[in-house]
């Protein structure tokens, strides 16, 4: 993958520092998953899980963000170091680790499942949407939002939606 990026970087006439202070909406020196993955369809069209992927693979400290160092350790592999060549598992662990976290959530507080449904519809329209899980996730599980890819958001969703009526 990291050839790929490489090569529509180079064919676009976009040196490595000039993709990353494109990517840094912010300014700050670090990349998080929504600059990275709005800055790379700049560049190269991927999957969300790709994109994510590649994210998670330069987030060597798994904090979220990507300095420029890491960013471009990644777009410089070749060959036997390239991450389309390690081997990964998907599981669903982050998405079991928050359902438990919503249970914990719910009895520290010590109240009803409605009372809990009440407070997680958050445009109290009766229903509890992605958007309603996703700020569940970041303001009352204190997730940070750059951890929350919408893919595991989905998965997450689609796990909770017990009855498939989204």
């Amino acid at each position: 993958m990291s050839k790929q990026i490489r090569e529509a970087l180079i064919a676009k006439k976009v040196a490595y520092r000039e993709a990353f202070n494109r990517f840094d909406k912010n300014k700050d020196g670090f990349l998080n998953y929504a600059e990275f993955s709005q800055g790379i369809e700049t560049i190269l069209k991927l999957s969300e899980p790709v994109k994510e992927k590649v994210f998670a693979f330069m987030d060597k400290s798994s904090l979220g963000m990507v300095d420029y160092p890491n960013f471009l350790d990644f777009i410089q592999i070749t060959g036997a170091n390239s991450i389309s060549t390690q081997k990964t598992t998907d599981n669903f662990d982050w998405e079991e680790k928050i359902i438990e976290q919503i249970k914990q959530w719910i009895l520290e507080h010590k109240i009803s499942t409605e009372e809990a449904f009440k407070v997680f519809d958050h445009d109290f329209d009766g229903i509890v949407n992605k958007e309603d899980l996703k700020w569940v996730l970041i303001n009352l599980l204190k997730i940070k939002p750059e951890q929350v890819f919408p893919t595991k958001l989905d998965r997450l969703f689609n796990l909770l939606d017990f009855y498939k009526t989204g």
